[in-house]
C-alpha cells in the first residue's frame, strides 16, 4: 500500500483548470454548461416534487426542457422514443440520469474523449421520461412548461441576446423572489 495520503492524491492527479482551458472549446464550453444546467435544475424539480409546489416545478421543468434543448442542438441530436427496458421511468431516478449525463458530457470536455452518443442518448431519453412522469403527476402539459419558460426568459433578457448582467438582474423576479433565486 502506498504512503500518500487522499488529499496528496487528488493535487497530483486532478486535470489543472489551465490545461482544461486550454483543451476547451467554444462547443465543449457550452455543452458542459448544459449538462450542469440539466443537473441544477433536475435536482430543483426534486425539490419541488417534495414540496409540492406546482409553480416551482412548472418552472423547474421549463428551465430543464432549454437546457436539454442545448446538448440535442449542439450534438445534432434527434429526440428519439427509447424503450421502457432502456430508459428508467422512475421519476427517483431523475437525477441519476441528469448525474449520468454530466458525467458522459465531463468526458468529451475534460478528458477529450471521443462522445459515447448512445450513452448520451439514452440519459437525455431517460431524463426526458422521467419529466413526462413529472408532468403527468402534476397534470402539468409540456407546451405548457415550454411557454413558460418563453415568457420568463423573453422578461429576462429583453434583447434576446444573453448578458451577465441580465442574468444577475433577473428581470423577471419580483421583490422576495428576486432575492430567493439570485
Amino acid at each position: 500500500m502506498t504512503s500518500i495520503t487522499h488529499p496528496e492524491l487528488v493535487r497530483a492527479l486532478a486535470k489543472p483548470g489551465l490545461d482544461i482551458i486550454a483543451s476547451l472549446t467554444p462547443v465543449n464550453a457550452h455543452l458542459l454548461h448544459m449538462a450542469v444546467g440539466v443537473s441544477g435544475e433536475v435536482s430543483e424539480i426534486i425539490l419541488g416534487i417534495m414540496s409540492k409546489d406546482r409553480e416551482n416545478i412548472v418552472e423547474e421543468l421549463g428551465d430543464t426542457e432549454f437546457y436539454l434543448e442545448g446538448i440535442y442542438g449542439t450534438m445534432n441530436l434527434a429526440r428519439t422514443l427509447w424503450t421502457a427496458e432502456e430508459c428508467s421511468q422512475d421519476s427517483k431516478a431523475m437525477a441519476v440520469h441528469a448525474g449520468n449525463l454530466l458525467d458522459q458530457i465531463k468526458k468529451v470536455v475534460i478528458y477529450n474523449k471521443v462522445p459515447d452518443i448512445r450513452a448520451i442518448a439514452l440519459a437525455l431519453a431517460s431524463i426526458e421520461q422521467q419529466l413526462e412522469a413529472v408532468r403527468n403527476m402534476f397534470d402539468i402539459s409540456k407546451q405548457k412548461t415550454i411557454d413558460h419558460n418563453i415568457a420568463k426568459l423573453s422578461k429576462r433578457y429583453a434583447s434576446l441576446g444573453y448578458s451577465d448582467a441580465a442574468a444577475q438582474a433577473r428581470a423577471d423576479k419580483t421583490g422576495d423572489q428576486a432575492e430567493l433565486f439570485a
